[in-house]
């Protein structure tokens, strides 16, 4: 009998000791193929989501993403913020670029939408476009180029990057892209390649399956060479700004490829754009869905395409107006919602009015089918005061599920602004919404 107790007190023994050193494991330490970001903040209370009506409470749950072990801790929520590359001149080397991303990180910005091609360029080393003007001739040390360096960095800062990218409009010049293709350019009523909308803006053609298939091989590559890019977001994703009296679209493509899918009788006796005007005369409203249609097209394409890649977040900048959205810039964005093309819609709901914002954000979000919604605000862009500035976030905050800052030049250098930010996230504890 003794020497059972014996032989009892020493199993007992162990099993307290194992149980102690099991007690003082760090829990988070990731392998070296992944680092762990833990937010620092949270936001308060319980709620019940708009898009989805699902009441979210508190969590605290280790997830794995393509690159990362994020812990989730807090509430779901997106504080996020468009920005340009070296906007004010001081992202010309790696220690300009920690700078701005350390400012991100202490206005509690968890996700960055980085402006990565734009003006018919692009900010990394690309085979398809060329290297935006001046970065070749910065250096950001051991990073191959500029958006390595960035994404790379701000991974380190628990920050999301997605590459905001210009879709069909190239620029205020046609550039490189457009002296090889001028056929892709898109034309007016007027028959000029330089549209009207912002004294001469150049579009490509979203009718032209060659100029979509060359975007969608382009953001493929994107997305293969940064493997950090954790989604894209479709800026531009419309034709320009028209209407039935200053209309655009009329490319020998577009105007042949609608004839044809209305079945309509060419007249040869009448040019082809005699016979496309009279075409639209007595169907205008098709003509209009024409180019919705191939908007929404090619939206479901570059999902089909993200998908190549796991998970991808694909994100969309609308206007929030949902009629004149679709009649002026053909973009059908509810279509996009009920069949789930994207996850995140970022409305740019650019009001000066709280009270404004949240007449049109309420009126889309009952459409958004349970697509998440980061709200786009112009607040600080516009220079407001730090009440209207809370005012905005805290409806954004209530009514979706974040929003996202046009944009970082306001922001960046801005101490009032960074201070109200810092303030208002620094003791609360959240994570994006999109991770789940």
């Amino acid at each position: 009998m003794r020497r059972i107790l014996i032989l009892f007190s020493i199993f007992l023994i162990f099993s307290l000791t194992q149980c102690s050193l099991l007690s003082n494991i760090d829990t988070t330490t990731s392998d070296t193929t992944t680092s762990e970001i833990t937010s620092d903040w949270a936001i308060v209370p319980t709620t019940t989501s708009p898009n989805t009506g699902v009441t979210t409470t508190t969590t605290e749950k280790e997830i794995q993403t393509s690159t990362m072990t994020i812990k989730k801790e807090g509430k779901p929520i997106a504080v996020g913020i468009w920005h340009r590359p070296n906007v004010l001149g001081n992202e010309t080397n790696l220690e300009g670029i920690k700078k701005t991303l350390d400012t991100f990180k202490k206005c509690g910005i968890n996700i960055v939408y980085l402006e990565t091609i734009y003006h018919g360029m692009a900010i990394y080393k690309s085979n398809f476009l060329p290297y935006y003007t001046g970065f070749s001739n910065f250096s950001y040390g051991e990073y191959k180029d500029y958006l390595d360096a960035f994404t790379t960095e701000a991974l380190k800062r628990g920050i999301e990057v997605h590459a905001w990218v210009e879709d069909f409009y190239i620029g205020v010049e046609k550039g490189s892209l457009a002296d090889k293709h001028p056929e892709w350019l898109l034309i007016n009523k007027n028959g000029n390649t330089k549209q009207t909308e912002g004294n001469g803006y150049y579009f490509l053609d979203p009718a032209n399956h060659e100029v979509t298939n060359f975007l969608l091989n382009l953001y493929r590559e994107l997305l293969t060479k940064n493997s950090n890019i954790r989604g894209i977001n479709l800026d531009y994703i419309r034709y320009p700004v028209s209407s039935k009296s200053d209309d655009t679209g009329f490319t020998e493509y577009a105007m042949n490829d609608f004839l044809e899918s209305i079945g309509y009788t060419l007249n040869s006796n009448k040019t082809l754009e005699e016979n496309f005007l009279k075409a639209i005369s007595n169907n205008y409203s098709l003509w209009t869905k024409y180019r919705a249609d191939k908007v929404t097209q090619f939206v479901k394409d570059v999902r089909e395409m993200t998908n190549e890649f796991g998970s991808i977040i694909l994100s969309t900048a609308i206007f929030p107006n949902m009629s004149e959205s679709y009649e002026t810039k053909k973009q059908d964005f509810t279509t996009w919602m009920k069949n789930h093309y994207i996850d995140v819609l970022t409305p740019m709901a650019y009001y000066d009015n709280t009270s404004t914002l949240e007449y049109y954000l309420k009126e889309m979000l009952k459409e958004s089918n349970g697509v998440y919604c980061y709200t786009g605000v112009s607040c600080i862009y516009h220079d407001l005061s730090n009440n209207l500035v809370l005012s905005q976030i805290d409806k954004c905050l209530e009514l979706s599920n974040g929003f996202v800052i046009f944009g970082s030049q306001k922001l960046l250098n801005n101490e009032n602004y960074i201070n109200l930010l810092e303030n208002k996230f620094k003791n609360t504890k959240y994570y994006l919404p999109h991770l789940g």
